[in-house]
C-alpha cells in the first residue's frame, strides 16, 4: 500500500505535534471519511451541547493574542527578555576546571514568575554574541516559548544547555519540569547535569571500543541516577514530593564519531538527516 501520515496536535502545548508514519491504505478499498475532519466535527458537536465556544472562535482569538503579544514585543524591543533573569552559565566562570573546557555554551534561566503566553524562554549564551551564531558555529538552536494554558497558570518549565567542549564533544540536555514546583527541579537538575557532564568527560577516549562505549553509557547513566538523589537528599531549594522532571542527553564525540541518548520520563532524542 501508500505510506501516509497522521498529524496530532496536542492540547495546551505551543509547537507540539507527533507524526504517525507507516499507517498503510490497501489497494483497491474505498477510503473512509477522513478521520481528522470526523474528529472536528465530532469536537464541535460536543462543545456545542455542553454551551462552548466554537473551536474556530477559541483559534482565531488565540491567534490574535499571540500577534498582539509579539507585537508589543518588537515594540518594546525585548525579543530575548536575558537581561531579566540570573545568568546560570555563570558556573563556568565560578568553575576553573568548567572555564577551560568550555569553548561556547547556551542555556535557559529559571523563571519563577507566571509568565504571559506566547512569551519567550530566557536564554543565555557564552562563546558567541548571540543564540543565532552560536547555531551558525557549533549547529545548535533553542527556543522555549509558554504556551496558553488557562485553568492552571504556572511559570515556563522547560529547561535546556548546550555545551560545545574543547575536548571535541558537544553536550545538550533538554527537560520538562512537572507540578507546582516543576521549573524549580528543572532549574537545579539543568545546572547539576551541566556541572557533572562538561567536567567529567573524559579528555582521552579509550581504545577498546566496547570499553569506551560502556564507560560512556556508564557516566550519562550514573549522572542522571546521581540528580535523582540529590533532589530527594534535599540538597537544593527544590520541592519533589509533587513534581519532578523529565530529562533527555545527547552526548556527541566528534573525535570518535559517536552519538550517545539517554533519557528519563516522556522526553525523547530524534535523529534526522538532511538530504540535499
Amino acid at each position: 500500500g501508500t505510506s501516509c501520515s497522521k498529524t496530532l496536535k496536542a492540547v495546551g502545548c505551543s509547537q507540539l505535534a507527533i507524526v504517525l508514519k507507516g499507517i498503510n491504505k490497501e489497494e483497491g478499498i474505498e477510503q473512509e471519511e477522513d478521520s481528522d475532519h470526523s474528529m472536528d466535527t465530532f469536537r464541535e458537536h460536543m462543545r456545542r451541547q455542553v454551551g462552548l465556544p466554537d473551536l474556530a472562535l477559541l483559534k482565531a482569538e488565540e491567534e490574535e493574542q499571540k500577534r498582539q503579544v509579539l507585537f508589543d514585543r518588537l515594540q518594546d524591543g525585548n525579543e530575548n527578555p536575558a537581561g531579566t533573569r540570573q545568568d546560570p552559565l555563570k558556573l563556568t566562570r565560578q568553575n576553573q576546571v568548567l572555564e577551560k573546557k568550555v569553548v561556547a555554551a547556551a542555556s535557559t534561566a529559571l523563571e519563577t514568575e507566571k509568565e504571559a503566553a506566547f512569551a519567550l524562554k530566557s536564554c543565555f549564551v557564552q562563546g558567541a554574541p548571540s543564540l543565532e551564531q552560536l547555531s551558525d558555529l557549533h549547529g545548535i538552536c533553542g527556543r522555549s516559548e509558554k504556551a496558553r494554558l488557562c485553568d492552571w497558570p504556572r511559570p515556563n518549565q522547560d529547561e535546556f544547555f548546550f555545551a560545545m567542549l574543547k575536548e571535541g564533544y558537544r553536550v545538550g540536555v533538554v527537560l520538562d519540569g512537572h507540578g507546582p514546583d516543576g521549573h524549580r527541579v528543572a532549574d537545579v537538575v539543568r545546572d547539576f547535569l551541566f556541572r557533572r557532564l562538561c567536567s567529567s568527560l573524559p579528555s582521552k577516549r579509550l581504545e577498546n571500543l566496547d570499553e569506551y562505549r560502556i564507560s560512556m553509557l556508564t557516566l550519562i547513566s550514573g549522572a542522571l541516577e546521581d540528580a535523582e538523589a540529590m533532589l530527594f537528599a534535599g540538597e537544593e531549594a527544590a520541592d519533589v514530593r509533587a513534581s519532578g522532571a523529565t530529562a533527555c542527553i545527547v552526548i556527541h564525540d566528534q573525535k570518535k564519531k559517536w552519538l550517545f541518548s539517554s533519557w528519563v520520563g516522556n522526553c525523547r532524542c530524534v535523529l534526522g538527516e538532511f538530504k540535499k
